[in-house]
C-alpha cells in the first residue's frame, strides 16, 4: 500500500491480523521492501511500545484523515516495563526514526492511500 503525507508517498506493510499488529515492527528494519508500517483500528485511543524492536520509529497518529500527532525518534525498549507512546487515531504509521523530521512531515498535514 502506498500512503501520501503531504508531498510524501511511502510504501508501506500492512498487518492484517491481529498477531501481525502485535508484533508490528519487533525485530525487523525497513529493508524489506517497504518504508512504513501501517496499523489501521476501528478505534482511535491508540498506545505504541518499542519492545524487542530494533531500530528508533518514529510513530505518526493519524485522525480522519490528519496527522494528529507524532512520537518522535522512539528508542528500542530496553527496560521492563517498556514506555508507552500514546495519541489519537485510527491509525498509526511507524517510519524509521528521524524520517518525519527530514521529510518535513507534520501535525496538519493530510494523508491518503493507494494501493
Amino acid at each position: 500500500m502506498y500512503i501520501q503525507i503531504g508531498e510524501v508517498v511511502l510504501n508501506a506493510a500492512v498487518p492484517k491480523t491481529a498477531e501481525g499488529k502485535r508484533l508490528g515492527m519487533m525485530g525487523r528494519r525497513f529493508d524489506s521492501g517497504f518504508d512504513a508500517m501501517l496499523f489501521q483500528f476501528e478505534d482511535i485511543h491508540r498506545s505504541f511500545w518499542m519492545k524487542n524492536c530494533i531500530i528508533p520509529l518514529d510513530m505518526i497518529f493519524v485522525l480522519d484523515g490528519v496527522v494528529s500527532s507524532i512520537a518522535y525518534n522512539c528508542p528500542p525498549c530496553t527496560t521492563d516495563p517498556c514506555v508507552s507512546y500514546k495519541g489519537l487515531g485510527q491509525d498509526v504509521i511507524e517510519v524509521e526514526g528521524g524520517r518525519c523530521q527530514a521529510l518535513g512531515i507534520a501535525v496538519g498535514d493530510a494523508v491518503k492511500y493507494s494501493k
